[in-house]
C-alpha cells in the first residue's frame, strides 16, 4: 500500500479527504421519466394546479402520444406552471414550439397565449 508524502510529513485525515473530494468528477443523474399514463396525469395535474393557482389554470389535455398539454390565456408565467408540473412528474416540461430533448420522450408541452389587451399593454 503506497504512502502519501508531502515534503516528508504523513498527509493528515484533512489531506485525504481534500484528494478524494478533487478526483470525485461533476456528474449530473437525471433519473428516467415517471411511468404514468397521460390520461391520469391529466387528472392529477388539472387538481393541483386548480388547488395552486385558482381560476386561471391551465387546461389541461391529452396531445398526440405521451405528450399532456397545459393551454391558458394570459394568467400565470409559464415558469410558474412549469415549477409546479415539476413537483407532479419528472417529465421534460417544455413550450409546443420548442423541439423534444429526446425524441419519444413523455412531455408536458406548455401553450401560453396572450390577449390582444395583455400584447397592446
Amino acid at each position: 500500500m503506497p504512502v502519501w508524502h508531502r515534503r516528508g510529513v504523513a498527509p493528515g485525515p484533512t489531506d485525504l479527504a481534500a484528494r478524494s473530494l478533487g478526483a470525485v468528477p461533476n456528474v449530473f443523474l437525471r433519473s428516467k421519466p415517471m411511468r404514468i399514463e397521460p390520461d391520469a396525469l391529466r387528472t392529477k395535474l388539472a387538481d393541483m394546479l386548480t388547488a395552486a393557482i385558482g381560476p386561471a389554470a391551465p387546461v389541461v389535455e391529452v396531445g398526440n402520444g405521451q405528450e399532456v398539454v397545459l393551454s391558458w390565456l394570459d394568467g400565470p408565467a409559464a415558469t410558474t406552471v412549469a415549477d409546479l408540473v415539476a413537483g407532479v412528474v419528472n417529465w421534460e416540461v417544455r413550450t409546443v414550439a420548442a423541439p423534444a430533448t429526446k425524441a419519444g420522450a413523455p412531455a408536458v408541452l406548455l401553450a401560453r397565449r396572450f390577449s390582444p389587451g395583455a400584447l397592446a399593454w
